[in-house]
């Protein structure tokens, strides 16, 4: 049975996965199907997406919806530099496009993206839409998640908090909006005047 090989005893054979696969295509259940060097690419048929959601509970639905955040945050880590190929971005941001949407669609505002374990994967996405997309506006949204997640769980003079003012202070800048940008600055640099002294590395730098 091709649902075995999904079970924990089995060891990997990639052959078998690639049979398995087939067979659900086959059988109308997965589309565009590709088969690469690196591995397969596949999607579910929209039919059967659509029927899993409205299948599984509230619950189930989110944690699937944090799982596949956090997969493709770390599948976005492991890309080397920032030289991705156009089609390499293009899927990339399909994805994100879809974790955003679900994550406003299924997540409570203080559990999804920018809060608790989902403040990394923000702060990810919207460094891929600043530097691989140059979508400014939407790479600016996600900042202030993670910044609305900053100021609540760590406070307006955390460490990593200031770090999230001095990314949107650069893409406020990058949207020409100066005046918002050298207020964001002047932010960074009055809280760490006042935690490290003026004379601190870290304060000459903002």
């Amino acid at each position: 049975e091709w649902m075995d090989l999904f079970g924990e005893a089995r060891s990997w054979d990639r052959y078998e996965f690639q049979d398995a696969i087939a067979e659900l295509v086959n059988s109308s259940l997965l589309q565009s199907l590709e088969y690469g060097s690196t591995g397969s690419k596949f999607s579910l048929h929209p039919l059967v997406r659509d029927w899993a959601k409205l299948r599984i509970g509230r619950s189930a639905q989110q944690q699937f919806t944090r799982e596949a955040i956090l997969i493709l945050t770390a599948f976005i880590d492991a890309q080397k530099g920032n030289d991705l190929s156009l089609q390499m971005r293009q899927e990339i941001h399909a994805h994100l496009v879809t974790c955003i949407q679900n994550d406003s669609d299924i997540l409570d505002r203080e559990g999804g993206l920018g809060f608790g374990s989902l403040r990394y994967s923000a702060n990810r996405f919207a460094g891929f839409y600043d530097l691989q997309c140059h979508r400014l506006g939407d790479a600016e949204r996600l900042y202030r998640r993670v910044l609305e997640g900053d100021e609540k769980q760590l406070g307006p003079d955390h460490c990593k908090t200031l770090q999230t003012v001095q990314s949107l202070a650069m893409v406020c800048a990058r949207l020409n909006r100066l005046g918002e940008a050298e207020r964001l600055c002047k932010r960074v640099l009055k809280s760490r005047e006042r935690q490290l002294g003026p004379n601190d590395p870290d304060t000459l730098y903002a």
